[in-house]
């Protein structure tokens, strides 16, 4: 695992350092939900998860969905088609639940360095998870997903 003193940050210990490591993680893990969901809006078709074998956040929480007759689609050596369907039903029913996660992501990312001190190096980490979400997602997005993502994001900032 990468320490903060590989990458050259000297934090000391205590509680900015807890902070720090918990942003930094919490920023990772948004980084791997925002795969799992380009995995179905990328203007690339990708798909290359599932079609591996590879059960992404979208896929996952779409077999919790009882009616998503998700696992019945599932298997070890999958057709092109079944594929492409498997997508389908896991943006249907997993899409909306990995953009919450991208999103609660983001908020503990930022919540952690609040109580710190000010500084531009605390408040650019604390944005990063946020401005790669919504760099990712405004550039990446297949056209006919961007209206659907929004309307999944509610209320939501523009940014996730």
């Amino acid at each position: 695992m990468l320490t903060l003193e590989d990458l050259g940050i000297d934090v000391g210990d205590g509680i900015i350092r807890r902070r720090v490591e918990v942003t930094i993680a919490t920023t990772g893990d948004c980084g791997q939900l925002v795969d799992d969901l380009m995995d179905i809006v990328s203007t690339q078709q990708l798909w290359r998860d599932l079609a591996n074998g590879v059960y992404t956040a979208c896929v996952l929480h779409a077999l919790r969905v009882p009616r998503s007759g998700r696992s019945g689609l599932l298997s070890e050596h999958m057709e092109t088609e079944t594929v492409i369907r498997a997508n389908e039903r896991a943006a249907a029913d997993g899409a909306k639940a990995a953009l919450d996660m991208i999103e609660n992501h983001v908020l503990q990312a930022e919540a952690a360095l609040e109580p710190l001190p000010r500084s531009a190096a605390a408040m650019n980490l604390a944005a990063l998870p946020r401005r790669y979400a919504t760099g990712v997602l405004e550039a990446a997005v297949l056209p006919e997903r961007r209206q659907w993502l929004a309307d999944l994001r509610g209320n939501r900032p523009a940014a996730v």
